[in-house]
């Protein structure tokens, strides 16, 4: 190997043996700066206190109370209109002859369909209301059943049967 090319490869590791130096001692350097704390970390540690989670009451409205007439009163107005749009979805399950093609049929058969869907949906919003009621003859309608807390007004006035 010629004496130049040797020189030249002492000079680069000379070169990168310097900055790695100079980057190790500000890395140190800079270390050095950082407060460090006076206390050890057993000293920090200090012992848990326990702290226990007081159940909730559910507060209690009394029988007479303007919101509880109010709620009773839009319990019912839904209870009737529920019922109402029930009677009217009624199916006519009679056997009479259809006239008409496959396509009337299944068109039909769609329909019946999705009008029990609408029926089902319908009895589980009665029964939803139904419970709403009892709260509110019991005097605990607009608390939340998983926490206890009251339930906003503005989501009963929205929907009544809310349960949370």
């Amino acid at each position: 190997m010629p004496t130049k090319a040797r020189k030249s490869i002492k000079k680069t590791a000379k070169k990168a043996a310097k900055k790695t130096a100079s980057n190790s001692a500000k890395k140190v350097s800079k270390a050095a700066k950082k407060p460090k704390s006076t206390k050890t970390a057993k000293a920090i540690k200090t012992p848990k206190k326990k702290v226990s989670n007081p159940v909730k009451k559910p507060r209690k409205l009394s029988k007479n109370s303007p919101t509880l007439k109010i709620a009773r009163a839009a319990l019912e107005a839904e209870m009737l209109r529920l019922k109402t749009r029930m009677g009217l979805n009624h199916m006519d399950d009679s056997n009479r002859e259809s006239v008409g093609d496959i396509a009337d049929a299944a068109s039909r058969q769609t329909n019946r369909a999705v009008m029990i869907g609408i029926r089902a949906t319908e009895a589980t919003q009665i029964e939803k209301i139904e419970k709403a009621m009892m709260k509110v003859e019991e005097g605990t309608y607009g608390n939340c059943v998983g926490c206890s807390d009251a339930i906003e007004p503005a989501r009963l006035e929205a929907m009544p049967a809310a349960r949370y």
